[in-house]
Parts: C-alpha cells; structure tokens; sequence
C-alpha cells in the first residue's frame, strides 16, 4: 500500500510500486546494508528507529535523500511494516551551504587581523588564532577556560554583569573598553564587540577584541595634557586676585590634584634660608623635601621617576613645588615647560604680595590702634557702663542695651542707681562709697532692673577712671549676667534635696520590698515544717493551705514587681479575649471574703451590670484584687467595703470604695506612681509594696479606660475605673 506521496517522491505509479520489491528503491551501494536491516526488523531482533537518514532511488535514476521512520506490527498471525519517507534533500542542501559557510568564517577568523571569540555559559568555546596571540597563549590553552580567568580583576564584576545582560537579550550589542591580562601577568587595554547569538541551541556571546593599549595611553596623554591646561587656566585666576602666598599654594595644589590628574603635589617655601612644607593635596609625593631642595638648588624643573620638583622663582627663589603621578608614567616635555611656567606666575604673585603685605600691614596697625578700645568694649557680651563722680551714666555699651534692654540715649545722664532694683541700689550706693578707697571692687552680686522692668542677677565690678594727672573724673562698671548661673545653683539645690530624698525613697522600698517578700517566705516554711511534723491528714491539709496562701501571696508581689518592671521597659502587653464582667468581679469578692473577715470588715458587692467584653481578665482581676485588698488593709475593725459596678452610657463604671482611713488631699496625685505609699510608717504598719496602683493604673489605660480616686481622710476612699463599651460583644 502506497500513497499519493510515495508516487511523487519516487516517480512511480502506484500500481507500479504495488508488489515491488523495497530493495528497488534503494540505490545499489546502499542495498546489503539495508537488507539486513530489513530482515532484522522482519524477525523482529531488533527495534525500529524512530528517525533513519538514507538515499531512495527514483524511476529516473536520480537520487533523493530521505528520512524513514519505520513502525511494525501484526495483522491476522503476520509482521508488516509501515514506512514513512520524507524528502531532506532541502535540509541537506542547507546543510553543505552552512559547512561551506563555517569553512569560509574559519578562513576568515583564522587570518583575520582582531581577535574572534566565542563565549557560552561563561566559557570559552572558540578563539582564533590572533586572540590567542594577543594575550600570549595557544589557543588549545585558552579553550574551555573560564573567560573571566583573561580578565583584570577588577574589571570583572563588570564583565560578569556584562554577558549576564546581553545572554538575556537586556544590553544591545556594543562596544567598550576593559582591561585584560596576558599569559605573561601584562595588563593591557582591549576594546571588545559582543553579540548575543544562538550556538547549538543555547544562547552565546560571538565577539571581536581588539589590543587598543597604544590608543587608550595616547587618549590618556592627550587628556591629561588637556587637564594640566585646564587647572593652569583656573590657578592663573587664583593668582591674579591672591594675597596671601601659603593660601595660594594650598589653592595651585588642590586645583593640580582635582583637575590636573596628578596624584600628588606638596607645596615649600623658602623660610629663614630653609624649605618649609606649607601644605599638600592628595598623597605625599615620596620623597618630595629631597627632590624639592634639589630643583630650588638647580634652579630648574628635576624628574626623577614619575615625580617633578618645579622651582618657584622671579628674580630670587620662594621655594619648590613637586607633583607626582601614581604607577609608572613619563612626564612629557610640553607638559614641564607649562609647570616651569606657572611655577615663574606664582613667583612674580609672591612678589607682588610682599609689597602689598608691607602696606596693608601698616594701615592694619593704624586702624588696630584705633579700634582696639572700640572692639573691646562693643564686642563685650557684659554690660559695661561708665559713669561721672556722682554716678550719672556717661557711656551705655553694646553690652548693656543688649542686657536691659534700654536705648543709650534714654539712660545717659540718668544715675546708674535707678537701674537697679531698690535693695540693690542702695547696695550700689555704698559700694560707690567705698570705691575712692579701694580703687577696684570686684565680683559683686546685684540686681539690675530691665526695661520691662525684671530683675537680671549680675556679678559686677567697678573701677575709679582717673585723667592723665592721676585725679579721679569717673567710674567705670563691668557687669556680668548670672542668670543661668543663679538657676543653676538654685536647680543644683533643689536636685540636692530631691536625691536626698530619693535615697530615703530608696531605703524604704529595699526595706519594704524585702519585708514583703520575707513575709509569705517565712509563713510558707513555717506551716511546711508543721505539716511535715503532722500526722493528722486534715490539719495537715490545712497548713499546707495556709503555706499555699502564703506562696500565692508571694506569687502576686513578684508579678507586680515584674508588671512595674516591664511597664518601665515598655514591655507590659494584654492578652484579651471574650469575658463575663460579673463573674469575673464575683471571683474577685469571693477570693477576698476570707482577708475582709479576719478583719473585721464587711465586703459586699453590688452587680447593676453584667455585659460580656473583650479584656484580659487576669489582669483585670488583678486591678480589682488590689483595689479591694488595698480597701480591706486601710479600713478599720467594723468597717465596710463596697464593690460596685454600674453600666453608664458607653462604658461600665467599676467603683470599689472603703470606710477606712482615707488619702490625705496632698498626696492624691501621687499613689498612682510605682512604689509609692502615703509614708514609711504606712507601709510599716499596713505592708505592701506600693505597685499595685500603678499596675493598675497601666491596666486600666491600656483598655481605654481611666482610673482616679476620691477620699476624705477619716471617712474614707472610693477609687473608680471605668471600661469602654465599644470592645463589647
């Protein structure tokens, strides 16, 4: 069975190639081998191929390559064959046209002038023969080698960057400058071309390189010739407006560094017959004094290895200026005539500010001896005030009108008495008294009176003012603001009596705290050991409840040390969840029945409100724990103790109020502080540690809510707290 394909492949009709043998379409060269493929196939030894090239003869006599594909299979108790043919002879003829081009791209690469390479997976995987001469090795050594092993090392991150963008296809083909190292460790310059291409189905880099060393140290001789031109333009300005030598030296060196392209440049001059280093910019030049002093010696420019020493003269010598390059590098002959030229600009610019130093130096002094006074007693922050023998005031300073605040012209005549305050006036009377006998009163304390009329404190001197004959004419007051100082001692004082106080502060609550935690220790232990000593089951029950009691109690002072602790550290965290408002204030009644009876005082509960909240009921339970303990311990044999709890218009009111011995008026704004008590002898008779207020307190804010207390002393104390009802549920 044929079809109409297999007629226009092979020429045949397909009644001709009906019952034909296959062996006829199989050119004569080709039939042995592919009879026993055929009768292995046949017999069923071997597997068909899925893909089989071959040649198929055709009626004309022609030949056409073809591809087979070949499945078997059995029908009625027989093997039959199924082939599928399929015409290459287009494929194939691409292929010699492609063989023949790779031919002529090896001829071309192999003879070509730049380098040709090919990179895949960052590995080399071609390289002609003039890259290989270019960096030194056989192109068998460089082959399958990293490229990044040719590359200089710090070039490298971007050479990895490069290829890793143009494999994606992210960077266009172009060119650029790197520098590689040849087999032989020289470094060198090299202009590559790369281009992402397709080879044997993966994505690669085909490229040229070309040794661009010569080129790239030309651009760079001709660039930094241009810089040196530049910075000698700009330092050129510099000289034509400079008037001080040294700052101009410091300006020509930093110019040479940032835009002549020198590495370094160390300036001297010429001192007391010695080479003095005035200043340097960037790196100091090795051995610059030595080269230095030989140029001054020459009188002309010194190279010596990649420095120069330039001497800086006009008529006499000023000094020398060296600049250096970094690495090896030549300095060039138009370059040292430009540095020798501005080397003679700077020496005619000293000689010009020698002149004008002289004359700006005499009228310097001139204007000094005039204005020296003037500057002293203007530019004084104190109040200097000068007065005639009967205290009128004759000169206000700057001082002063900057102090008090007064104008000049509405204080001269005025006596200087009346810008005191009274006490201080008359204290300034008599030490105006004193002062013809005395001569100089120093560092006294005044007051003076401001415009606005506040009080300054001072530290006032004063002084007689006598003419040429030596006969007193005046006085003459030096005042000194002290006002930040007498703060200060006032501060320092009251920091005084506040640490003072702090350390008795301090004592107290080591005592209490430790008599707190010594307390359910010592009651712990001691019904331990009797409960280790009793035989009865029921009375040892009871002491190991009583040491449990202890221990809880225990448990409770540590936690509110550790809640005070971490609310100082801005560690206290709630962990709220859905709760019963009345049962959880039941359980608190409850758990303080027993404390409120051996006390003689009754505790009863008034519930006009039970919601449910989200809230974190232990700490909840801990606020009205310590309020209602804190209730039962200050009240007296007899008294009562109320807990109520009222539903308001959006929060529920919590109230816990007491007939004891109530909060003196002063010390309210205190008790919700972290270890405070009303007294040491409050805490010596009802205990306590002071923290469970201020746990409270925390609690209580950090639900939304507010807490405050209102007492009467002897009658008593109701401390209220409220909770939102926008977290009900």
């Amino acid at each position: 069975m044929v079809n109409s394909a297999a007629e226009r492949l092979s020429g045949y009709a397909r009644e001709e190639l009906e019952g034909m043998k296959i062996e006829k379409l199989v050119p004569e060269r080709c039939r042995e081998r592919f009879a026993r493929g055929f009768e292995a196939f046949v017999r069923g030894d071997a597997a068909p191929k899925e893909r089989h090239e071959g040649m198929f003869l055709r009626k004309d006599g022609s030949e056409v390559p073809v591809e087979l594909s070949v499945s078997v299979f059995e029908f009625a108790g027989k093997r039959y064959l199924i082939a599928v043919l399929r015409d290459i002879s287009q494929r194939k003829s691409m292929e010699d046209k492609l063989r023949a081009s790779e031919e002529m791209f090896r001829i071309i690469s192999e003879n070509s002038l730049v380098g040709i390479y090919l990179v895949q997976d960052g590995v080399l995987r071609y390289a002609n023969p003039r890259l290989a001469e270019i960096f030194g090795y056989t192109q068998e050594e460089m082959l399958g080698r990293n490229v990044l092993d040719f590359i200089y090392p710090e070039d490298v991150e971007q050479v990895k960057r490069n290829m890793e963008e143009r494999v994606r296809g992210s960077l266009p083909a172009a060119s650029y400058v790197l520098r590689c190292v040849r087999k032989n460790g020289e470094v060198f310059y090299a202009e590559v071309y790369g281009a992402r291409v397709s080879y044997r189905g993966e994505p690669a880099i085909i490229g040229i390189l070309i040794d661009a060393t010569d080129r790239i140290n030309a651009e760079k001789r001709i660039m930094h010739l241009n810089m040196v031109l530049n910075a000698v333009i700009s330092i050129n300005r510099e000289v034509s407006r400079a008037t001080d030598r040294e700052e101009l030296l410091r300006r020509v060196c930093r110019l040479l560094v940032d835009s002549g392209g020198y590495r370094g440049a160390v300036a001297y001059v010429l001192d007391n017959g010695e080479l003095r280093r005035v200043t340097f910019a960037g790196r100091l030049c090795s051995g610059s004094r030595e080269l230095a002093g030989e140029a001054a010696g020459k009188a002309e420019p010194v190279v010596r290895d990649s420095s120069i020493g330039l001497p800086i003269l006009c008529d006499r010598l000023f000094g020398a200026m060296v600049l250096c390059y970094s690495g090896e590098r030549e300095f060039m002959e138009e370059e040292i005539e430009v540095m020798a030229e501005l080397m003679r600009d700077i020496g005619y610019a000293f000689r010009v500010m020698e002149s004008e130093k002289l004359r700006r130096e005499a009228e310097a002094e001139v204007r000094r001896t005039r204005e020296f006074l003037q500057r002293l007693i203007e530019s004084s922050a104190d109040a200097i005030i000068a007065t005639d023998l009967e205290g009128r005031i004759t000169y206000f300073s700057f001082g002063a009108r900057e102090m008090l605040g007064y104008p000049q012209e509405e204080v001269l005549g005025r006596r200087i008495y009346e810008l005191c305050t009274p006490e201080s006036g008359r204290e300034l009377k008599k030490l105006y008294d004193k002062l013809l006998e005395r001569e100089v009163i120093r560092n006294v304390r005044l007051k003076l009176r401001c415009v606005e009329g506040k009080g300054v404190d001072v530290s006032i001197s004063l002084a007689i003012v006598r003419d040429e004959n030596g006969r007193p004419v005046g006085t003459v007051s030096v005042a000194k603001d002290i006002t930040m100082e007498v703060k200060a001692e006032r501060a320092l004082r009251k920091a005084y009596d506040n640490l003072r106080r702090l350390e008795q502060l301090k004592s107290d609550i080591i005592a209490n705290v430790s008599h707190e935690l010594r307390t359910p220790i010592t009651i712990a232990k001691g019904y331990i050991e009797l409960a280790r000593e009793e035989e009865d089951k029921e009375a040892r029950r009871e002491l190991l409840n009583t040491a449990v009691k202890a221990l809880v109690r225990l448990n409770d002072i540590v936690d509110d040390l550790i809640s005070v602790a971490d609310i100082a550290r801005g560690k206290f965290r709630l962990n709220p969840r859905k709760v019963r408002i009345g049962e959880l204030v039941r359980r608190a009644v409850d758990e303080k029945q027993e404390s409120a009876k051996a006390r003689d005082v009754k505790l009863e509960l008034q519930l006009e409100c039970d919601v449910s909240m989200f809230a974190d009921p232990g700490k909840l339970q801990r606020v009205l724990l310590n309020l209602i303990d804190n209730a039962i311990k200050f009240n007296r044999p007899g008294g009562r103790v109320t807990v109520r709890v009222e539903c308001r218009d959006r929060e529920v009111l919590f109230s816990v109020s007491d007939t004891g011995i109530g909060i003196p008026k002063e010390r309210l704004k205190d008790i919700f502080k972290p270890l405070t008590q009303l007294d040491s002898s409050t805490t010596r008779h009802y205990g306590g540690t002071g923290t469970g207020l201020a746990v409270a307190k925390k609690v209580v804010e950090m639900h939304g809510g507010r807490i405050w207390v209102e007492s009467t002393p002897g009658r008593g104390s109701t401390f209220y707290f409220t909770l939102p009802l926008l977290a009900a549920k």
